[in-house]
Parts: C-alpha cells; sequence; structure tokens
C-alpha cells in the first residue's frame, strides 16, 4: 500500500482497538482514510443492502480492511500469553493443551474462553499489544493520526 498518498486524519482510537481486536472470521471492519470513520460488517446480518455497501466500499481505494487480532497475535506471543496464567493453573493446561495440539487459533480462542478470568487476562494481553500494531498499520496504510 505504499503507493497511498499519506492522509493526516483523526481517528477514533477506541473503535480501531474494538476492530483489531474483534477475532470473529463473519466480522469485517473498514477504516475510510478520508474520514477517519470504522465502517462495520457482519456475515450474520443478511441484508442486500449492506453487502452493496461492502461491495462499493471495497471498490475504492480510499477504504482500508482493518486486520484481526488473530493476524496481530504470533504464535511465539501466545506462549507468553501462558506465563501470564500463573495463578490459573487448570485454564493454562487447557490453554496449553490446545496450542501442543496443533488445533490452531480457534481451539486455542476456545479454551480461554471456558475460563472468564483467563478471557479477561487475555482481553488485557491483546490490548497492550493492539496499540502498537495499530500504529504499525496505520503507517502500512498511509494514515497519520490526528
Amino acid at each position: 500500500m505504499s503507493d497511498l498518498e499519506r492522509r493526516r486524519i483523526r481517528v477514533d482510537w477506541e473503535e480501531l482497538e474494538d476492530a483489531f481486536a474483534d477475532s470473529s472470521t463473519d466480522h469485517r471492519y473498514y477504516l475510510d482514510r478520508q474520514t477517519g470513520a470504522v465502517h462495520f460488517f457482519s456475515s450474520y446480518l443478511e441484508n442486500e443492502q449492506e453487502e452493496e455497501d461492502e461491495r462499493a466500499m471495497t471498490a475504492e481505494e480510499r477504504y482500508v480492511l482493518i486486520p484481526h487480532a488473530r493476524r496481530l497475535v504470533p504464535a511465539h506471543e501466545l506462549r507468553d500469553f501462558l506465563s501470564s496464567l500463573g495463578e490459573l493453573p487448570e485454564s493454562r493446561q487447557k490453554i496449553e493443551s490446545s496450542l501442543r495440539a496443533g488445533e490452531g487459533y480457534d481451539r486455542f480462542e476456545e479454551a480461554v474462553a471456558e475460563d472468564p478470568r483467563a478471557l479477561d487476562e487475555w482481553g488485557r494481553f491483546v490490548k497492550a499489544r493492539i496499540g502498537p500494531r495499530i500504529k504499525t498499520w496505520l503507517e502500512d496504510v498511509a494514515v497519520e493520526p490526528i
């Protein structure tokens, strides 16, 4: 995306964090590089108008797809997350087992979701890492937030 014209725009940082943190493969978010708005689409909503809106949006260079968190937390950092679960031995064991099973990110998320404390810790873990990744991504899509 280096051929994009660099833009200084006001962005809603919380909306960007929410979009990045949403790991549902049924949800898609787009950043409008002209207005800074974040647009949400879901496969669950069977709405022809929304489908048309998304097709039109993806045809314009000003809209860029916001990546999901699952693409932002590499496997070696999942091990770091396990280290943070010291006080949750049962949850830690299940989560560690999900990583060893080679069943991928979905099984990992299922194991984390089984324990509300582990899920809260995962939310904090992702949030702590997401800010720098959002900044890097904004640079990649030629957006300078103001």
